[in-house]
């Protein structure tokens, strides 16, 4: 074979480029992990700066959250100072209105004192009615369709004491009593409509001795402006209500009321 025609063996590297690529390796290597390194303190740096703003943040939150708890503290003790202010004031305000209610009913006694003497001057010597028991039924009815109210109430009043007997009623019994006399204008027709709302929430809301002292005060203005209303009213109590007996508020004690108040307004 020919020397020129046969293929060349290839050469062998020598030490030198040996060692030179494997100074371009460690090269390319250290330069590869520079550039990792770097990126990765990049990102470390990036992390670190999203740590520092979320804990900036986070004070921030706690410094607002505390702010705003010291101003609802404030208003609180602001909201407190004004509750106990405006309580003052509900108490200064009852003490006025219980003041001007004893007022008002200290009036209303002295002119109810003084419609009644003027009443009892101008009525004279009461009509001694004692006897009047001991004559028989008929001569009696008889003898009272000549009387006037005054002298019928003061009859009724005498014999059966219709009001001591009311003071001793269930309190429930008693509303539904007047409730019913008020809703009837032949009791109290001389009393306007705003007076018997004004009764009728008296006697739905009030205690038990508003509840009589209205009662008592209505009876008594009765016999004055209306002697038949006040007549036919006492005489209605003294039919339902017996001395002695107890009455409670149930269906038979409100359907005897009713229907007595009825058969003595008509």
């Amino acid at each position: 074979m020919d020397p020129e025609t046969q293929p060349k063996r290839p050469r062998r590297q020598s030490g030198a480029d040996n060692r030179k690529q494997k100074i371009e390796s460690l090269a390319l290597q250290i330069s590869q992990g520079n550039y990792l390194f770097e990126e990765t303190q990049r990102s470390f740096q990036r992390e670190r700066n999203l740590v520092r703003v979320a804990q900036e943040q986070l004070e921030q939150f706690k410094r607002d959250l505390k702010n705003k708890q010291q101003r609802m503290r404030e208003k609180q003790m602001q909201y407190i100072k004004e509750s106990n202010q405006i309580n003052k004031c509900k108490i200064e305000l009852n003490q006025l209105l219980c003041i001007d209610d004893l007022k008002s009913k200290v009036q209303k006694q002295k002119n109810n004192d003084a419609v009644q003497k003027k009443h009892d001057k101008r009525g004279g010597k009461k009509i001694d009615l004692s006897n009047l028991d001991k004559l028989p039924l008929e001569i009696a009815l008889y003898i009272g369709e000549f009387l006037t109210c005054d002298v019928r109430i003061q009859y009724l009043e005498a014999a059966y004491k219709p009001l001591p007997i009311l003071n001793k009623l269930n309190i429930t019994v008693k509303r539904h009593f007047f409730t019913l006399a008020l809703m009837n204008k032949k009791y109290f027709s001389h009393l306007s409509k705003e007076k018997i709302k004004e009764s009728d929430r008296k006697i739905h809301f009030a205690g038990c001795n508003t509840i009589n002292d209205e009662i008592y005060s209505l009876i008594h203005h009765a016999k004055q402006e209306n002697p038949r209303g006040a007549y036919l009213l006492l005489r209605a109590m003294c039919i339902i209500f017996k001395k002695g007996k107890k009455y409670y508020s149930n269906w038979h004690t409100f359907h005897a009321i009713r229907t007595r108040l009825i058969v003595e307004g008509n």
